[in-house]
């Protein structure tokens, strides 16, 4: 999941560089999601022998795109600020991240996360 925000993030950063609209961008890696998924399983739960392979960047990098228009800006934003500084002395499992995003928007957001995590296609992606 780490490996799919740091993809989000340049992503922001390259579509501002190229004065392309993040739209746009999420729309071409869209299109190129499913192959990877197909080809080395859900982010979550990807075949061992494809290990960092593309769908363990790009599924998760739409999901946050996903989240983030679903919540907005500024509440998404604040929540991935709040991650870091609440889980700084620990590691966290796949739990503790549905459970800290559920509890911080008040929404069960575990089937959201289980379709683009572990789910063996792709979800839809407007």
């Amino acid at each position: 999941m780490s490996e799919g925000m740091a993809l989000y993030l340049q992503g922001l950063w390259q579509a501002e560089h190229d004065h392309l609209p993040v739209p746009a961008l999420m729309a071409r890696w869209a299109r190129a999601e499913p192959q990877m998924r197909r080809e080395s399983g859900p982010p979550a739960d990807y075949d061992p022998a494809t290990f960092g392979a593309g769908n363990v960047y790009y599924g998760p990098a739409l999901m946050w795109d996903q989240l983030r228009r679903r919540l907005g800006d500024e509440r998404f934003w604040a929540i991935v600020r709040a991650w870091p500084k609440a889980h700084e002395d620990a590691n966290a499992s796949y739990d503790d991240l549905t459970g800290f995003w559920s509890e911080r928007t008040g929404t069960d957001l575990h089937p959201f996360f289980d379709s683009w995590l572990l789910g063996a296609t792709s979800p839809p992606f407007p």
